[in-house]
C-alpha cells in the first residue's frame, strides 16, 4: 500500500502534477536568454540588435531590467524587458504617449516585455522577434 502511494507521488512529481505557468510559456524567459535569442534571430533574419544606450529610445533607458534596440527592414523596434508586468504596463503606456510610434507604429506586450515598433516591420523579422519574446499567442 505504501509502495503504491509512493509511486503515485513520484509519478506526479516527475510529470509536473501541478499547473506550472512557466512550463506553459515557450522560449527563453530570463532577460539574458531573451537578448541572446534576439541576437541569434538577428543573424538569421538579417536585422541588427544593439544594447548601446545611444541606440535606445529614452523610454527604453528607464527599464527595470534590460532593453535592446532593433533595426528591422521598414521599422525600428525597442524591446524593453521589465522586472514585472506592472512595470511593462507603465512602459507600454509611455510608448503609446510618445512620438516613437506616431503614425503606423505599434506596441505589443508579452507579460513583462514591451516591443514598440516605429513603423510596420518586415513580417519575417517580426516573427523572429516574437519567437524570442512572445508568450504563446500573437497580439
Amino acid at each position: 500500500m505504501i509502495a503504491g502511494l509512493l509511486l503515485v507521488v513520484i509519478a506526479l512529481a516527475t510529470c509536473g502534477g501541478g499547473n506550472n505557468a512557466v512550463d506553459e510559456i515557450p522560449g527563453p524567459r530570463t532577460s539574458e536568454e531573451i537578448v541572446d535569442c534576439l541576437k541569434s534571430a538577428a543573424e538569421k533574419t538579417n536585422f541588427t540588435i544593439s544594447e548601446s544606450t545611444a541606440d535606445l529610445h529614452p523610454l527604453a533607458r528607464n527599464t527595470t531590467d534590460r532593453a535592446v534596440a532593433a533595426e528591422l527592414k521598414g521599422s525600428d523596434a525597442m524591446i524593453v524587458i521589465e522586472a514585472t508586468e506592472q512595470d511593462a504596463d507603465k512602459t507600454r503606456e509611455a510608448f503609446r504617449d510618445s512620438k516613437f510610434i506616431e503614425g503606423v507604429g505599434t506596441i505589443e506586450q508579452y507579460e513583462a516585455i514591451v516591443v514598440a515598433y516605429s513603423d510596420i516591420p518586415d513580417p519575417k523579422q517580426r516573427d523572429a522577434l516574437f519567437e524570442c519574446v512572445g508568450s504563446g499567442t500573437k497580439p
